[in-house]
């Protein structure tokens, strides 16, 4: 495999990653929405947590 195939394939699994870390996001922001529906409010604490959890790890990969 040449390196241009490997910097290739390097790229396309960070892309890949950063996909699954936004998917998260989104599906952090549709349980703080059921949560906050719901008034629950350990399951609203849960749901902000789990959405900063992911906010944070997303900011930390930019740097």
């Amino acid at each position: 495999m040449s390196d241009d195939q490997r910097a290739r394939q390097g790229s396309q699994k960070i892309n890949h990653e950063q996909l699954c870390w936004w998917l998260f996001l989104a599906s952090s922001v549709f349980f703080v929405i059921v949560a906050l529906r719901d008034g629950d409010i350990l399951s609203i604490m849960g749901a902000a947590l789990f959405f900063a959890a992911v906010v944070v790890y997303l900011v930390g990969e930019r740097r």
